[in-house]
């Protein structure tokens, strides 16, 4: 996906947000996950991540 500057309501870090969201997102969800059950977010570190 490409954003343009100077469209209404993005600028040009809009594409690096979008590229770094689109990254981190499984893992933010999977640490949301851990909070709910009660572990600490920090547990992510011993999941396995498939890229």
């Amino acid at each position: 996906m490409t954003f343009v500057d100077g469209q209404p309501g993005q600028n040009y870090l809009c594409e690096g947000y979008y590229t770094f969201f689109s990254h981190a997102a499984p893992a933010i969800e999977q640490m949301a996950r851990l909070i709910s059950s009660g572990r600490p977010a920090a547990d992510i570190m011993g999941v396995s991540h498939q890229q």
